[in-house]
């Protein structure tokens, strides 16, 4: 997902200290003590960090003692023994004014005394210091390791790491290479492991009518993990069990239902990650999810050239998501700030440039969405929000840096509202700096704030109350919250490591996939025709019958010959609304929205107008002008032509033959592409004619670049990006595709035309046009 992360750090710090909501404020009891590390060192022995003590057993957890360090600075987040006298622990502590500060403790004596020494890591305002997690690791007495993993999104893997060769006294930070390659779950015999022994956390959660609850175990294996068994935890308790929370809302839509076509506001708990959507049978875990969880909306990575190999996500596959009841949160990771500290491709350092690079990242965007069926025609009705992770505002940038991303950010909104959707954005809100982007020039729609207080899921989590952000900035059901990092948890019988979120601001869905016929009607969960929904003939019905949640019914569709009656209570009665046609969205009708409770389908008269289909007729507009030179009939002249690699871009029809393809017609086309790290472009002056504002090209993609946000086409007039799309192997045509850019806002201007081609560092991509015209229409 997402820089998502407190200034101090690390994940569930502010439960461990205490400085959580008061109990006055919460909606559900105080959840256990987190089970923050633990290491067996022996087939009885070992120790945990338990909220904020630390405990060694000898005796397999019959007996445990308390040996936590006094006056801590922080919280004890990671530690490391070589036995059960001589080890290290590591304590993490912050404040909203302060940079994160690390502290090392160290024991030969089984704990009963302890050292301490702070320790000089990071230097001032490194976002590396922004930890979600910590992990320590001693080979000897002199020798060990410290790594410290990133608050990110799901999307990014970033992490210092440290090595001390005089037991902990200095510490040297490995380059970044070397610190990606280091594990933080240690395993094996070097790790605490033996062949026979370990210790392992297991996490398992249930929603009932009841409320949900959890249960954290700590498991232990005396034959090297053919069979496990509860060990006893500090006070004698079998397992941390959470008190049963409020179960989670039939239908999450919030008061304000349809924002925009398949988005709405949606009020509930979500969770994120980017590996949720592995395995032989996805849908059947995320059904697992949705009968046992606590969530009803989860985040779909759609792509970014920032993005981390996530799960690939199908249309089919999130139409099954929707049925089963899902709401989405779609979510793009491209370029980050200039400033960001990490080898993930950045966004120009220059405003003017970030700003069409925003436009560009939008459009890509938006094209994928549309994919994967989350908008209608142009790339209407859906949310988008855009990942921000942390950055540093170094002295090598200067300002530039924040302006880029602010410039960056307003180009992402233009574009995405311009489609008639809405634009959000993902960040820390200190890190990130996500309020100064309320003064932009186009405010984002809504945000997605990154604000770790939470070590799992917890019903009390608010959007609100939120450090480095005002409660008066997006506060109209603008807000989403990511209050917990990286965590696993079983719900179900299947196990995810995810983030938690909860919402108060737009979600999506796609359209239900559900089509009445004759003396049919079609109901569905959300507004627009989106999400759940089932068909149903002639007949009376209660709502609680039919596998819908009950009172959950936002949208009807109404199929040829026939009317239905919906009323609020079972049985037909309370207030009713009687529809002969599509209804999308029954807040304007006297049942109201999610009042549902009952209906009668019945056969009418009444010529149902909204239901006559007809074939799609594709009709190609005609043609006003050539652009000049527009079939490149006269060789390389009229265009300005540029090629980082200095290839001829208008080719002959040999020259195509010789790589498999032909000119759309003639004996001449334009070749873009072809090298890795290339950027190639024509460009012109051209009059866009009144009456045929359309441009329009052939084109023929032919790449082996897995992702189609690498490669890219853009269309600028102007210096403006007006389009773009992703060229990658999933969108090959094989042959000549006809497609139009709509410039009716320059209609009788004189302009400066340009398309650019640019392609990333790996796997080439070819992109050939042909016939450059203007046209009458799409």
């Amino acid at each position: 997902m997402p820089a998502r992360c407190l200034r101090w750090g690390l994940l569930g710090l502010l439960a461990v200290l205490g400085l959580l909501l008061v109990a006055a404020q919460r909606r559900a009891p105080a959840p256990p003590p987190a089970l923050r590390a633990f290491q067996a060192l022996g087939p009885s022995s070992g120790w945990v960090l338990l909220g904020a003590r630390f405990y060694l057993t000898t005796d397999a957890g019959a007996h445990w003692a308390d040996r936590t360090p006094p006056a801590v600075p922080g919280a004890l987040v990671a530690g490391w023994f070589l036995d059960m006298d001589q080890g290290w622990l590591v304590s993490l502590a912050g404040a909203p004014a302060a940079d994160p500060a690390y502290t090392l403790l160290h024991t030969t004596d089984g704990g009963r005394a302890w050292q301490s020494m702070p320790l000089a890591l990071f230097a001032p305002g490194d976002t590396a210091a922004l930890a979600g997690a910590v992990a320590l690791r001693f080979t000897d007495a002199q020798t060990g390791t410290l790594i410290v993993q990133r608050a990110t999104g799901s999307a990014f893997d970033l992490r210092a790491a440290f090595t001390t060769t005089d037991g902990g006294q200095t510490w040297a930070r490995l380059p970044d290479a070397d610190a990606q390659a280091l594990s933080l779950s240690p395993a094996g015999p070097a790790a605490g492991w033996a062949p026979t022994y370990g210790w392992a956390r297991t996490a398992a959660g249930d929603c009932t009518a009841a409320g949900c609850t959890l249960t954290v175990r700590l498991q232990q294996t005396t034959d090297g993990g053919q069979t496990w068994r509860p060990l006893p935890l500090p006070g004698g308790q079998a397992a941390l069990m959470s008190a049963p929370g409020p179960a989670p809302a039939a239908n999450p839509v919030a008061a304000a239902a349809s924002l925009n076509g398949y988005a709405f506001a949606f009020n509930g708990h979500a969770f994120d990650g980017c590996y949720v959507d592995a395995g032989p049978t996805p849908w059947a875990n995320m059904q697992a999810w949705w009968d046992h969880s606590p969530y009803r909306a989860r985040n779909l990575y759609l792509g970014g050239a920032g993005i981390a190999p996530c799960t690939p996500l199908t249309k089919a596959y999130v139409q099954v998501l929707a049925q089963q009841g899902w709401a989405f949160v779609p979510t793009w990771v491209g370029p980050q700030a200039p400033c960001f500290v990490g080898s993930k491709r950045k966004m120009s350092a220059d405003s003017a440039l970030a700003y069409q690079q925003g436009r560009i990242e939008a459009y890509l965007a938006l094209g994928r969405a549309h994919v994967l069926g989350l908008t209608g025609a142009g790339g209407a009705g859906t949310v988008l929000y855009y990942d921000i992770e942390s950055y540093t505002l170094s002295p090598t940038y200067g300002d530039a840096c924040q302006a880029a991303v602010e410039a960056f950010v307003s180009g992402w909104t233009q574009v995405v509202r311009a489609a008639d959707s809405l634009a959000g954005v993902y960040g820390s809100p200190y890190s990130s700096n996500i309020p100064q982007l309320a003064g932009i020039a186009h405010v984002p729609d809504a945000v997605w704030l990154a604000y770790w207080t939470y070590g799992g899921y917890d019903a009390s989590a608010s959007v609100f109350g939120v450090s480095y952000i005002s409660d008066t900035l997006w506060n109209q059901h603008q807000r989403l919250r990511q209050y917990a990092g990286s965590h696993t948890i079983d719900y179900g019988g299947v196990t995810l490591n995810i983030d938690s979120n909860v919402l108060d601001g737009p979600a999506a869905t796609v359209p239900g996939d559900c089509r009445p016929g004759s003396q049919q009607i079609a109901l569905f969960v959300y507004p627009n025709y989106g999400g759940q929904c089932l068909v149903r003939g002639l007949g009376t019905y209660n709502v609680e019958n039919l596998g819908l949640p009950n009172d959950a019914i936002s949208s009807v569709q109404v199929g040829p010959g026939t009317q239905v009656r919906l009323c609020e209570h079972t049985g037909l009665i309370g207030a009713c609304s009687d529809l002969a046609l599509n209804a999308a969205d029954l807040s304007a009708h006297a049942v109201g929205d999610n009042r549902v409770s009952s209906y009668l389908v019945a056969t009418t008269t009444i010529t149902q107008t909204n239901q006559l289909y007809f074939p799609v007729i594709n009709r190609q507009a005609g043609v006003i002008s050539l652009l000049p030179n527009g079939g490149f009939e006269s060789g390389p002249v009229v265009w300005s032509l540029s090629s980082t690699h200095g290839r001829s871009l208008i080719v002959t029809q040999q020259a195509l033959t010789a790589t498999g393809h032909t000119t759309h017609g003639g004996g001449w086309a334009l070749w873009l592409g072809g090298v890795v790290s290339e950027t190639a472009a024509l460009a012109q002056t051209v009059t866009v004619p009144a009456g045929g504002a359309h441009l329009a090209y052939w084109q023929w993609i032919d790449s082996d670049e897995a992702g189609c946000y690498y490669d890219v086409l853009s269309v600028w007039v102007n210096d403006t990006v007006v389009d773009a799309y992703g060229v990658c192997a999933a969108l090959e045509t094989n042959s000549w595709t006809h497609r139009v850019v709509d410039l009716s806002a320059y209609a009788g201007q004189t302009v400066g035309l340009r398309l650019q081609f640019t392609t990333d560092t790996s796997d080439q991509s070819s992109l050939y046009l042909d016939d450059l015209a203007f046209e009458s229409g799409p």
